[in-house]
């Protein structure tokens, strides 16, 4: 009896080239909070799990926390709304940035895959939003808007966030160290019912 073969970088490598392919097929405006039909929507989920193993695991957890009350409801959030939470929450990085670090790192939101893009410095922050994808590269961080609210509110730390599942990030192993060596206490505080 043989064991199965370990898996080879050359066999997946077509797989993965056309993957991208198809992401880079897809629209600009093809993230949720656009008139995009739902049967695209759940394209463009499927292929961000597909490229991000598991990114889409972050629902569940989110929804546990939902239904116990500590995380908030958003059911119908606005495009303008998710825009200023993500730039509240790009300024508040950039004050927890040393003077002599910059941080780059692509964030997606998977339930209307809306992607931005952060660029972080003491002295400066700049968050694109509404992007066609991530930067190649750069550590991708996974999650949705109950969890960037919570955030905002100071009502949930980085860690625990990403300690229960509620963030997923996706890069080198020295990138996740270096964001989380910087960001884990960002909100510093745990759950608490709402």
């Amino acid at each position: 009896m043989r064991g199965k073969a370990p898996l080879n970088f050359r066999s997946v490598l077509p797989l993965l080239v056309f993957a991208l392919l198809c992401w880079a097929q897809l629209p600009a405006t093809a993230c949720g909070y656009h008139d995009t039909p739902e049967e695209r929507k759940n394209l463009h989920r499927g292929l961000l799990n597909w490229v991000y193993p598991n990114a889409l695991h972050v629902r569940a957890p989110i929804w546990q926390a939902q239904d116990e009350g500590q995380l908030p409801q958003a059911d119908a959030v606005s495009l303008q709304e998710t825009v200023r939470v993500l730039r509240a929450l790009s300024d508040r990085f950039s004050k927890m940035t040393p003077a002599d670090r910059l941080e780059q790192f692509s964030m997606v939101l998977v339930e209307s895959v809306l992607w931005s893009q952060f660029t972080v410095a003491s002295s400066q922050s700049e968050v694109a939003i509404d992007v066609e994808g991530p930067v190649p590269g750069q550590l991708v961080v996974v999650t949705d808007e109950p969890v960037l609210y919570a955030l905002e509110k100071n009502s949930l730390s980085l860690s625990l966030a990403v300690d229960s599942g509620l963030v997923k990030l996706y890069g080198q192993p020295e990138q996740i160290d270096n964001f989380l060596e910087l960001f884990s206490s960002f909100g510093d505080k745990a759950l608490t019912a709402l």
